[in-house]
This record gives C-alpha cells, structure tokens and sequence, in this order.
C-alpha cells in the first residue's frame, strides 16, 4: 500500500483527537494555553474525577471540537509539517480544521496548501461505539486529485483504536455515543 496516499486523511483524523488527547496528557507536560484544549481537559479530568462507578454524559460541539483542532494544529504544527515532508517531500502547510456533527455523520476538513495555493480535503463517515470502544467508519474522502478507498483509512483507523484503546478503557466504560446537528454526546460510567 501506499502510505502517501492516507497522509491527509490521517492528518485530518489527528487534528481532532490529537486536541482530546492533547487535553487529556498531565498538566505538567502540556503548555496549552489555549482555552479549546484547556476546556477539553478539564471536562476529562471532571470525568477522572468521579467516583468510581459514577455515570457521566459529556457533549462536545462541533464548534468546540473544531477551535481545539486549530490550537492543536497551531502547537504541532512543526511536526505535522515535518510529517508531510517525510511523505510527500514537499512543504506543505495545513490549515482551517473544521469538525462537522450532522445526524448520525461527522465531517473533518482542512486546507492543505502550497504558498499561495490551498485545496480543500475532508473526510465523512459515522461514530459507533462496539464493545465499548468508538469506532469510525470513513464513507467519503474527498481530496483533489487524490483516490482513497474508505477502507484503506478505515483499517488505519481501526488499528490505532485497537492499539490504544485500553487507554480510554482503562478508565471508563462507554455505554452511548450520539451524534446529532452540531455536537455529539458521549455518556458512560466511570471505573
């Protein structure tokens, strides 16, 4: 496979859960001050600090989600730079992430430009909940000029949330995920 290919829809899946996990690492090593990510982190550590067995509910806006998506992107942006130099051998520059929750659906976009010229690039698809985990099925990837099969990101996807799923499991059961016009409610019990 070729793992140029996947870069900007993966690129994309990072800008929104590298701000929740941006939110979630210790206070000691983050130096957010940006108030999206430091709102993130502190609705996870509200949740971490239930007592155990406690239920909880917490709803994210697409709005809220996508300002913790630029602060995240504005602090790695070195590295996200450096990544698509690995890949593409290019200095590419991405920009405007936009998280989108619609009935059942979620949309993330971004522009990826080169000087002055930028391209829009965004992905679509469904959040499940199996076994307690989230999942993402990817429907639509939309890059110009570039085809992407669903399934390939799909697999990526499936793989990072088998990999590193214990790190959210470790602390809470997840019994719902919602999503509707404009935000997405997660409820669970906390263990």
């Amino acid at each position: 496979m070729n793992k140029r290919l996947i870069i900007l829809p993966v690129i994309a899946i990072i800008c929104l859960f590298a701000s929740v996990a941006g939110a979630y690492s210790p206070k000691s090593q983050s130096n957010y001050n940006t108030p999206a990510l430091q709102a993130l982190e502190a609705e996870i550590i509200r949740v971490l600090n239930l007592p155990s067995g406690s239920p909880f509910a917490t709803v994210l806006t697409d709005k809220q989600l996508t300002e913790a998506a630029k602060e995240g992107l504005d602090q790695n942006k070195e590295a996200v730079k450096a990544l698509i130099k690995q890949y593409f051998n290019t200095d590419a520059n991405v920009s405007n992430p936009k998280v989108e929750f619609k009935q059942d659906q979620f949309k993330i976009s971004v522009k990826v430009g080169i000087g002055f010229l930028k391209v829009g690039a965004s992905l679509s698809g469904k959040i499940g909940l199996l076994n307690g985990l989230p999942t993402l099925n990817i429907e639509k990837i939309d890059i110009p000029l570039v085809k992407i099969a669903p399934d390939t990101i799909n697999n990526e996807v499936k793989y990072y949330i088998d990999t590193y799923g214990y790190l959210l499991t470790d602390y809470v059961t997840i019994s719902n995920i919602a999503v509707t016009e404009g935000q997405i409610l997660i409820e669970g019990t906390r263990k």
